[in-house]
């Protein structure tokens, strides 16, 4: 029976990074769309840690320019064992925003999403929304865990 669970500890061991893309659309004082790359650890069975650096633009008095963002977040996965179609996840963290002819900004993150079951080329397509330097809605495409979201 320790063969089983060393096993299983080996294969969660080798999944601890999971790749991450994502289109975010971001409605504040200005509107801006993202496209982003991360990566995300996992810290427990249920916790992750990820960073995504994005670019794009926003439209700033009916002017497009340059908009960027560097976010760091925790997401706690309430169905981290995939026993559901879907698993929901709530989280938070930072995000620094870097816009042509804006000051850097730091905004704090608060965020929700849902996941769905992985496709049969590994990936897990994805919504979320969040609150922090305006309302973020978001398309995510994660790499698959074979031992769980």
């Amino acid at each position: 029976m320790c063969t089983v669970h060393a096993a299983a500890a080996q294969e969660n061991s080798l999944q601890r990074f999971q790749g991450e893309a994502r289109v975010d659309l971001i409605a504040g004082g200005t509107t801006a769309v993202h496209a982003a790359l991360g990566t995300n650890a996992m810290i427990s069975n249920s916790l992750r840690l990820g960073a995504d650096i994005g670019g794009g633009m926003r439209r700033v008095n009916g002017t497009m320019r340059a908009s960027g963002r560097f976010d760091v977040t925790a997401r706690f996965h309430l169905d981290p064992f995939q026993q559901f179609a879907h698993g929901v996840y709530v989280g938070g963290g930072g995000a620094l925003y870097f816009d042509d002819g804006a000051p850097r900004r730091v905004r704090a993150v608060v965020l929700t999403g849902v996941e769905g079951t992985p496709s049969r080329h590994g990936w897990i397509g994805g919504v979320e929304f969040a609150l922090g330097g305006g309302v973020r809605v978001g398309a995510t495409l994660r790499r698959a865990r074979t031992s769980g979201r």
